[in-house]
């Protein structure tokens, strides 16, 4: 019960509200915080379909590219829930000019960072302009099959569900089959991520075969 109206606290409230007050007050420590607030809102799902259609949201795109090493981890987490929500006029699908900053983002040393910014390329991956996006530029197919290679768990992970995503449109090459072959028999032990190297090369394989 107590839930219920938490719950509908939030749907009749104007949370942006909290964005307008950090441009006033200017401290980024209060915006990280605010951030935080709406990533884990959106764990709600119903109340996460409901604030990805918020155009005021949209702001927080700005801070991508700050230097704050903080608030563009929590941005990215922020973004990769609310691109979860395959629902019309979620605002984070709807335009996806932000996703150049992304890629960008997944080439640091911050494993969290890359992490979350797979997260969001992988949501998009299942969306026909996410798709597209991905595919029609060769520079962001070669950096999800150089991911394949980190270290983090997570990371391969992501990185083989956005090219199981887009695997219909991409034309592989037999170095970079030989090459998801040789990452797939150094997660033998995962499961999971061994059950979506089978699908991939499976997948690639066909495509090559067509292609000959």
């Amino acid at each position: 019960m107590e839930n219920n109206k938490i719950r509908k606290y939030f749907y009749d409230f104007d949370l942006t509200f909290l964005l307008k007050y950090y441009i006033q007050v200017g401290d980024e420590e209060v915006l990280i915080k605010i951030i935080r607030l709406y990533t884990n809102l959106a764990l709600d799902m119903d109340l996460g379909k409901k604030l990805c259609r918020n155009s005021q949201f949209k702001k927080v795109l700005n801070y991508l590219s700050s230097e704050n090493e903080e608030l563009v981890l929590n941005t990215m987490a922020f973004l990769a829930n609310y691109t979860y929500f395959k629902v019309e006029d979620n605002v984070f699908l709807k335009e996806l000019d932000y996703i150049k900053q992304v890629f960008q983002g997944i080439m640091t040393d911050h494993e969290e960072i890359t992490t979350q910014g797979i997260r969001i390329i992988c949501n998009i991956s299942n969306t026909r302009a996410g798709k597209a996006l991905i595919t029609q530029d060769g520079l962001h197919l070669k950096m999800i099959l150089a991911m394949m290679g980190h270290p983090g768990r997570d990371v391969v992970y992501y990185s083989c569900c956005i090219l199981l995503n887009v695997s219909c449109s991409y034309n592989t090459l037999s170095s970079d089959l030989e090459f998801l072959c040789k990452i797939r028999q150094e997660w033998s032990q995962d499961q999971e991520i061994s059950h979506l190297f089978r699908l991939l090369t499976k997948d690639m394989t066909r495509a090559k075969r067509v292609l000959l």
